[in-house]
C-alpha cells in the first residue's frame, strides 16, 4: 500500500504539473521504482487502482495466515539450521 500510495500521489503531482499522463505515469515509476529498490522497467499493475478507485480502505484488509501454518512449519522443518543455495524439493 505504500508503494500505491506513493506512486499515486507523485503521479498526481507530474499530472497536476502538465505532464501528460503516459509520462507521469513512466516518470513517477521510474522514481518510485528507485526509491523502493525495485526493477528500474517496474509500473503499478492495473489492478490496484480499480481497487482503491471502488473505495475498498486498506484498514478492511486482512490476511488469515492460518492455513498456511502447516506448509510454513513443514518448510521450517525442511530448512532448519540449513544453508540451503538451491531448493528443489524437500524431503521430510
Amino acid at each position: 500500500m505504500e508503494i500505491f500510495e506513493s506512486f499515486h500521489d507523485l503521479n498526481e503531482k507530474y499530472i497536476q504539473k502538465g505532464m501528460d499522463p503516459d509520462a507521469a505515469d513512466k516518470k513517477a515509476g521510474a522514481v518510485i521504482a528507485k526509491k523502493f529498490g525495485l526493477p528500474k522497467d517496474w509500473r503499478l499493475p492495473i489492478g490496484n487502482v480499480a481497487a482503491v478507485g471502488a473505495g475498498i480502505d486498506r484498514l478492511s484488509l486482512s490476511v488469515d495466515a492460518e492455513d498456511a501454518s502447516s506448509s510454513m512449519a513443514t518448510l521450517a522443518t525442511c530448512m532448519d539450521g540449513k544453508i540451503i543455495r538451491m531448493l528443489s524439493s524437500c524431503n521430510r
